[in-house]
């Protein structure tokens, strides 16, 4: 060992490699090698046992191996209970080098599979699976205990870690319910006398009084599980938690709850905060986060009566179901009731704020919004911002995000922020737009989030408001201090879009970025120009996250499934002129830091009729860049969108060539690649049906100079009303006495017309003619715009007003009698 590597820079490498595989490739080099590893880990351990992420050590937290589990699916339960084999395996070979890991995030989707609600509703592991588990887990010398329900039953969980209940102190239950099996009142909470930190999402308040030791605890998250009509005074119990630093109340919602349920639940929430029941908030002189489910309607009174400033304030909290948002009916009620006191009290002192809400079913979030943002702008000591709405009851967000008139918003004036914020992030599920989101955005912005899960079947209508909202932060008078920008649509295919947009508008001075979207063209072609661009649109990165479908078209499936997935992202990224010196390059999703993981629809194609509208907002949006830089929109002919197949090739070739006549579309070209290929076939179509008509015009054409017989019959046809005596035979004056005998017309309701017709009588006819020839003209359809010349019906009305002939004129009021 000492001849091959010294040993100071073999324990370097072990202090980086605990927290991955590595350390078990290390552990079977030698025996060497395996006592140097044991001094080091003895040494990380002294302290506190060495932390050991589950994720990252079963797969180094590969985003390519990690999807969202399918109950459906056969082969997800199967490779599932095979990944729980394999995890169990490792951490055995994991005690024999120490026990002194503490395993964190023993969770499904730390094996690679995301539960779309919680994952209480995964298959569980088999019996026997699960005891030798619990054998595995409790030897581990650890303090902090967070066991997934995927793993082993609850009961199962508490006896694994009940020989050492003394010394936990970081518990999460999870949501466990109170079981007799259990044994949580009798055994496990009066022995929990080291507890710092304590989580519970399913909790029993009539039990948690057993808990010893409360002045101790430091961190309190407990969403409780109401069972008929408890009174606030079952809750002061909390009161005694004096030393708390961090503290969120819930209550969990039945089922489809009655509104009778709801007010009970709401009341009950809203007397344990009020002042007159004792004022809970000032039994924790030293908190420092707090949390609601639902806001009190006097919480920003009693936070401005604090001495010290709130770090955080929340009002609901993220899981992944969703089931703990707070309402925005509460949330404004609290700052009405603030408002009503007219500047008699400053504002209350918070540093960051995080609401995740959602609407009610009689008001949608376009109302709510603005009114949110406009409170939360009169906030002076703010530094974050992270807002969270859940579109439910069908509600959407596609309105204006302020309230200032037209006028206002069309002004360059900005509107005055009392609050100098400089992070912000948004992410909505449901229908949402950016619609003036800007102007509720103060100045000193540095870092903008915005993460949107947009419905497949209409959220394409609000890109255009985002693509119009990174346009307004690229001004650098509005948002000077701009730095970072991350961004996340799911729902529509619209990832070329985003870079362009934003390398065009923010580019030049953002320093971080990341785009998460689905891809408009999957080819590998479309993939490499579009990489290739990117490194030229953000030149001053050093950090720059994209999608994982991106990543997933330009890289191998060997890379893909390969531990050093990181290094193969970084070698692509080189191939494509990345200066990797000081710019990363990486993958993920939002929101980060989370407990909660988007799940997106599956994009919806266009269907025939929304091409055809496409291409038309195609072809109205055509920007050409002049030599002299000026913008100009410009309408092409039909003939121009057609492109013959064998200059495809000269046009492809001349396309570097061509940069500074290269047609820039709103919408960029490599992201409607396949609009145009359809645009071109829809060309072709038109010009081909074109051609059809002409040459079937051309041919009537010459059928009536080589047959005038027929013509005249065909004249005679097209205009009952008129005949021509001059040119009728014998015959043909029978067969006119037997129509007109069998239309009921006698010889003397017809007038000749021999004697010279009158002036009042041809301007007459004159009028009636001109007026058939509007309405045959309004009645003609557009193809009728490909002819030249007058049509058919002109050409034969004219041939019969050059013609001296004698005619039958018939009245039509005669013909109706």
């Amino acid at each position: 060992m000492d001849e091959e590597l010294p040993v100071d820079i073999f324990r370097q490498i072990v202090s980086f490699s605990t927290n991955s595989r590595t350390i078990l490739d290390l552990w079977s080099v030698n025996e060497a090698a395996q006592e140097a590893i044991r001094k080091e880990t003895r040494s990380l351990s002294k302290k506190s046992p060495i932390r050991v992420d589950l994720r990252r050590f079963f797969n180094e937290a590969n985003p390519f191996q990690w999807e969202f589990f399918d109950s459906e699916n056969t082969e997800h339960k199967k490779k599932l209970h095979e990944n729980i084999r394999e995890i169990t395996r490792l951490l055995e070979k994991l005690l024999e080098i120490s026990d002194k890991f503490q395993i964190d995030n023993l969770t499904a989707a730390a094996l690679g599979y995301q539960a779309e609600l919680d994952e209480q509703y995964l298959p569980r592991a088999p019996f026997m699976l699960q005891k030798k588990l619990m054998h595995v887990l409790s030897k581990f010398q650890s303090n902090s205990i967070s066991i997934s329900p995927v793993f082993m039953r609850p009961s199962r969980q508490i006896r694994t870690f009940r020989h050492r209940i003394d010394q936990i102190s970081t518990l999460d239950l999870g949501n466990m319910r109170s079981l007799a099996t259990c044994q949580l009142r009798s055994l496990v909470f009066p022995a929990l006398v080291n507890l710092e930190n304590f989580t519970w999402s399913h909790a029993n308040h009539r039990i948690l009084h057993k808990l010893p030791n409360k002045e101790k605890m430091r961190t309190l998250n407990l969403t409780c599980h109401i069972v008929g009509r408890p009174k606030y005074r079952e809750f002061m119990f909390l009161k005694e938690f004096v030393n708390l630093d961090d503290f969120y109340l819930g209550f969990t919602v039945p089922h489809k709850p009655s509104r009778m349920e709801m007010d009970v639940l709401l009341n009950l929430y809203q007397a344990i905060w009020s002042r007159k029941q004792g004022n809970l908030l000032e039994s924790f002189p030293n908190i420092q986060k707090i949390g609601f489910w639902n806001s009190p309607e006097k919480i920003f009174q009693q936070l401005s009566k604090r001495s010290l400033p709130l770090d955080t304030l929340s009002f609901g909290s993220m899981n992944q179901s969703l089931s703990k948002l707070c309402s925005f009916d509460s949330i404004l009620q609290s700052f009405f009731k603030f408002e009503e006191l007219e500047d008699a009290i400053a504002p209350p002192a918070i540093k960051h704020l995080n609401m995740n809400l959602h609407p009610m079913p009689a008001v949608g979030p376009d109302y709510y919004l603005p009114n949110v943002m406009n409170r939360i702008n009169q906030l002076p000591d703010l530094q974050s911002v992270s807002l969270l709405f859940n579109c439910i009851f069908h509600s959407q967000m596609t309105a204006s995000w302020s309230l200032e008139s037209k006028k206002e918003k069309s002004s360059k004036r900005r509107p005055v922020f009392d609050t100098n914020y400089t992070k912000f992030e948004l992410h909505a599920e449901g229908l949402c737009g950016l619609l003036d989101l800007d102007r509720q955005l103060p100045p000193s912005l540095e870092k903008c989030t915005i993460s949107l899960n947009l419905p497949a079947e209409n959220g394409r209508k609000v890109i255009k408001s985002v693509v119009d909202f990174i346009a307004k932060l690229g001004s650098l008078n509005d948002f000077p201090e701009l730095l970072e920008f991350h961004i996340q649509i799911l729902g529509v295919k619209c990832f070329e879009r985003l870079v362009h947009a934003i390398g065009d508008h923010l580019g030049p001075h953002l320093h971080r970025v990341s785009i998460y979207a689905p891809l408009q063209s999957t080819e590998k072609k479309a993939a490499k120009r579009l990489m290739t661009r990117i490194a030229e649109l953000f030149p001053r990165a050093v950090e720059i996250s994209l999608s994982t479908d991106f990543f997933k078209i330009l890289l191998s499936e060997s890379a893909q499934s390969s531990p050093n997935w990181p290094n193969k992202i970084v070698k692509l990224a080189r191939k494509y002129e990345f200066d990797m010196t000081k710019c990363k390059v990486s993958t993920g999703r939002l929101p980060r830091n989370s407990n909660f993981v988007a799940k997106g629809e599956e994009p919806r194609d266009l269907t025939e009729e929304e091409e055809e509208m496409a291409i038309q907002n195609l072809e109205e949006t055509i920007v050409l860049d002049d030599n002299d830089d000026k913008e100009g929109v410009e309408m092409f002919e039909d003939d121009d969108w057609i492109n013959d197949d064998d200059e495809d090739d000269e046009e492809q070739e001349g396309y570097d060539e061509l940069e500074n006549t290269e047609i820039v579309y709103e919408s960029e070209e490599d992201e409607l690649e396949g609009l145009e290929r359809k645009l071109t076939k829809e060309s072709d179509r038109r010009h081909d049906k074109w051609q059809k008509k002409q040459k079937r015009i051309a041919v009537i054409s010459d059928d009536e100079e080589e047959d005038p017989d027929e013509n005249k019959e065909n004249e005679e046809e097209g205009d009952e009303s008129v005949v021509d005596w001059d040119k009728l035979s014998d015959n043909d004056e029978d067969g006119e006495e037997e129509d007109r005998s069998r239309n009921g017309l006698m010889d003397d309701e017809a007038v000749e017309s021999d004697a010279v017709e009158t002036d009042e009588e041809v301007e007459g006819e004159e009028e009636e003619e001109e007026e058939d020839d509007g309405e045959s003209l309004d009645d003609s359809d557009d193809e009728r715009l490909f002819e030249h010349g007058p049509s058919r019906k002109r050409q034969i009305e004219q041939k019969k007003l050059n013609a001296k002939r004698r005619r039958i004129v018939v009245s039509d009021d005669e013909e109706s009698d």
